[in-house]
This record gives C-alpha cells, sequence and structure tokens, in this order.
C-alpha cells in the first residue's frame, strides 16, 4: 500500500457554502476572502485543538519552569495594579517574553524567586524524576505538575514583591516548603508507579486529578489557618 505525503492528502480545492449575507455583508466576495471565525469563538471546544506534549532533559524542565515563574510574576504584578475588577485573560499571560523585557527592579526579584525556587530539594526532586521519564507528558498531567509547585512559586514572589521579610513571613515561608515536600512526595511517588508500570495518557485520566483536589483543600486550610494566626497577633 502507497503512503501519501501530506501535500498528497490536499485537495486541489476547497469549497464552503456561504449566504449571500456573508459574501456582500463582509465584502468576501468583493474582496475574494473567507471569513473564519477565531478559535475561542467556536461552539466546539474540541475544533482547533491541539495534541501537544512536552519531553525534555533536566535543562528543559528548568527552563520550563523558569518560564512558568516568569509568567507567574507578571501576572501577580499586573493583577494587583488592576486591582479587584481587573480580569487577566490568556492573551495577557507573557508566555513569550523573557526576564530581559523587565526592569532592573523585576529583573532582580526574579532571579530570586528562581534561585529560592530551585533550591529547594523537593523542587529539584521532581525535576530530576520528570527529566528520567521518557515519556510525552500532555497538557493535563503537565498541568497537575505545576499546580503542585503554584501556591509554593506565588507565595515567593509575594514575599519578593512586598520586600523585607518579617519573623512571621520567614515562618510561614517554612510551613510552605512542609506542605511543599508532602505534595512533590506525593508527585514523585505517582510518577515513579506510572513510569514502573508502563501506564500511558489514557490510563485513568492520570490519578494525580484526585490528589490535586487534594492539594487545594490542603493549601486552602493552611492559608486560612496561616492568615488566623497573624491576625491574632
Amino acid at each position: 500500500m502507497k503512503d501519501y505525503t501530506d501535500e498528497e492528502c490536499q485537495p486541489e480545492f476547497l469549497y464552503r457554502f456561504r449566504s449571500i449575507e456573508n459574501l456582500i455583508g463582509r465584502n468576501e466576495l468583493t474582496n475574494q476572502e473567507i471569513f473564519f471565525a477565531e478559535p475561542v469563538a467556536l461552539n466546539d471546544p474540541i475544533e482547533g485543538f491541539l495534541d501537544v506534549f512536552w519531553s525534555g532533559d533536566k535543562i528543559a524542565w528548568t527552563n520550563l519552569l523558569r518560564n512558568f515563574i516568569y509568567c507567574l510574576q507578571q501576572c501577580y504584578i499586573e493583577s494587583r495594579l488592576r486591582g479587584a475588577t481587573g480580569i487577566l485573560k490568556n492573551e495577557d499571560i507573557p508566555v513569550l517574553n523573557s526576564q530581559i523585557d523587565l526592569t532592573p527592579e523585576g529583573q532582580k526579584a526574579y532571579r530570586t524567586v528562581c534561585e529560592e525556587f530551585f533550591t529547594n530539594p523537593e523542587i529539584s526532586k521532581l525535576i530530576e524524576v520528570l527529566s528520567q521519564t521518557g515519556r510525552e507528558i500532555r497538557r493535563a498531567e503537565l498541568g497537575h505538575y505545576l499546580t503542585a509547585v503554584h501556591a509554593f512559586a506565588l507565595h515567593l514572589i509575594t514575599l519578593e514583591i512586598k520586600g523585607a521579610r518579617s519573623t512571621a513571613d520567614i515562618a510561614t515561608l517554612a510551613k510552605f516548603a512542609e506542605v511543599q515536600k508532602a505534595l512533590i512526595g506525593d508527585f514523585v511517588l505517582q510518577v515513579t508507579r506510572r513510569d514502573q508500570s508502563g501506564a500511558n495518557d489514557s490510563d485513568e485520566k492520570f490519578r494525580s486529578a484526585s490528589s490535586i483536589y487534594d492539594q487545594q483543600q490542603l493549601l486552602s486550610i493552611f492559608r486560612a489557618n496561616s492568615f488566623q494566626t497573624q491576625q491574632t497577633k
């Protein structure tokens, strides 16, 4: 059986039925153009979906998390500037920018957060495990890993933007490190078991879904208790 190339599979002509309103009202006929709605405006969430996966070595995973911290820091600052009524959209996330686009103060804050983030032993352990997995990690699974480190990274960012750290800030950071150790330890264990069993992406939708819910509950309780402790002092 012959294998066809992508070019050979493309038809010579593409047909699309259009109403008079679209042909005249949108000047499609005059401009010899065809209107296509943006993907976000489509009523089919699967249409235009790209099956993107992530796979890389230790350097690639580290750089991915660096970009995640950069975007998180910029979104945090932007949300503070906009106030309670300002809602960030996907296009507001500066995924294509880098630290060279920051002010000198912003670059200093970014470097400090990254240094503290990556010297955390649990973060280093997670990067090591993910770099050795050799699997294609898709959107849902990658989202779980980013969710696991999100609260810790955001806490470091808020402390750095705030400036001088009080005794309470240092104590809170130590508690966050303890929570982070439990969360990352859970993920490392699941990834290791997953790789040893040879499971694929369709197996139980990656069992960390329930673990993520537990993490969010744990972090919510922790932050509420921390806030109440500070209020009583």
